[in-house]
């Protein structure tokens, strides 16, 4: 079975968060993979079958989250491919301030192991770059780019755009408004509403025996088959004990400058594509 909802971005936007309160809702089923990243494999095609194991039951609505799918032009032809073989699915867009996210997502690359640049040196060379396909980061906080590359394909009626700042603040709010795009029960309501994942405080860095806890097949086979909400307690406590927390960094205010004239024009478009104001960010 297919999903009809798609969680698209973007990465450190809070799409754990919303993808885990979405999952709570009766009528909805998130996978257990969080993001299969399925659309962005170029033998996306061959892979359907696996794709469908992952949406075993028929809730009114099933989606998944993949960030990767707002990464044009790292990652192309994802639109396309998503209204190819789910033509009416439903698709919520989570942004944030985008110089803010350009730093979130250094620090876990960073903390990682993807990244040995400082930030910035990270900066310096995604302007330098701009949209070369090898640059990690630029592409996501370009947020008019994305969601213009999916109203090729999509009516603009079929996208809801969140702010990461409205879900943080008045969360059942934006949860009422995600219920009622999807056309299920807007007033559902849960105690694990209040739970907030992904947070600065869980970005550590893994000690050895960390690293090799997570490598284990064990590790994975919970990861992938047990829900979060029963792990979640658990997992928490053992990292504390086999990692360090992890400080980030601040952006030199010359390059922060810089890197948000860049992306300037990319939150104008977002604003009017949407019709939302993004009060609360620096640009």
């Amino acid at each position: 079975m297919l999903p009809n909802l798609l969680v698209i971005g973007a990465g450190k936007s809070g799409t754990t968060s919303l993808h885990y309160y979405l999952d709570q809702h009766p009528d909805i089923y998130m996978s257990r993979i969080k993001e299969p990243f399925y659309f962005q494999r170029q033998n996306w095609r061959e892979r359907q079958e696996w794709y469908e194991t992952l949406f075993p039951k028929q809730a009114p609505v099933r989606g998944e989250s993949s960030t990767s799918y707002s990464a044009y032009p790292v990652r192309k032809d994802v639109p396309r491919r998503i209204h190819e073989l789910i033509p009416d699915a439903r698709l919520i867009y989570v942004v944030r301030d985008p110089v803010d996210r350009f730093v979130a997502q250094y620090s876990q690359h960073r903390t990682n192991g993807k990244e040995s640049r400082t930030l910035d040196e990270a900066v310096e060379h995604a302007l330098a770059v701009g949209d070369d396909p090898m640059n990690p980061y630029l592409c996501m906080s370009q947020y008019g780019t994305q969601l213009e590359k999916y109203l090729e394909h999509f009516a603009m009626s079929r996208i809801l755009v969140i702010d990461q700042v409205d879900l943080r603040r008045d969360r059942r709010a934006v949860l009422r408004e995600a219920f009622a795009f999807l056309e299920v029960a807007e007033d559902y309501d849960s105690p694990r509403f209040d739970e907030v994942l992904n947070t600065k405080r869980d970005q550590v860095r893994f000690s050895r025996l960390g690293d090799g806890l997570r490598s284990t097949r064990l590790a994975q086979f919970v990861k992938a088959r047990v829900p979060r909400k029963v792990r979640g307690p658990v997992t928490k406590r053992l990292t504390r004990l086999v990692s360090d927390p992890v400080e980030r960094p601040e952006l030199a205010p010359e390059l922060r400058t810089r890197l948000g004239e860049r992306l300037e024009p990319e939150v104008d478009r977002l604003r009017k594509l949407t019709g939302k104001e993004f009060a609360s960010w620096s640009l």
